[in-house]
């Protein structure tokens, strides 16, 4: 009997994993376009080291996260992720350019699923070294009637 109640629980498991309740559709051209605002605003704030401006973009609390590429790169809640970026930006003289590409939106409602291609040039403080950067990010967006 505990054979069956753990495969049917297995079963279940899985089965939810695999079919999901609802499924999000590909965003609209307008939205699209939207995401697409969100990501310039982001670019713009980042290449003015504008850590208000980028933090604007972020829900407040201590739910957000931003999961990192590297170990010790993870930040849990708006102060974290704040102090990420403060942290980041001292170390960068001059961003010269953001960039992104390739760009897939799916949405459900008001939540938006986010892939996108980054680019950045950056010269890093001391002694302005350049630094390329690509990277692959992934968001989940909410629309608030704000932005």
């Amino acid at each position: 009997m505990k054979r069956l109640m753990g495969f049917l629980v297995m079963a279940m498991v899985v089965g939810s994993l695999v079919m999901p309740a609802v499924a999000a559709a590909k965003a609209s051209p307008k939205m699209e376009g939207e995401i697409r605002a969100v990501l310039k605003k982001h670019g713009d704030f980042y290449k003015a080291k504008d850590l208000k401006g980028i933090m604007s973009l972020y829900a407040k609390g201590p739910d957000v996260i931003s999961i990192g590429s590297e170990e010790g790169k993870d930040a849990i809640g708006y102060e974290q992720i704040s102090a990420k970026y403060k942290k980041a930006f001292s170390e960068i003289a001059n961003v010269k350019s953001v960039s992104y590409s390739n760009l897939d939106v799916s949405v459900l409602g008001t939540v938006a699923w986010v892939y996108v291609q980054i680019k950045a040039s950056l010269d890093m403080a001391p002694g302005g070294k350049q630094a390329d950067i690509k990277g692959r990010v992934t968001a989940v967006l909410k629309k608030d009637g704000k932005q």
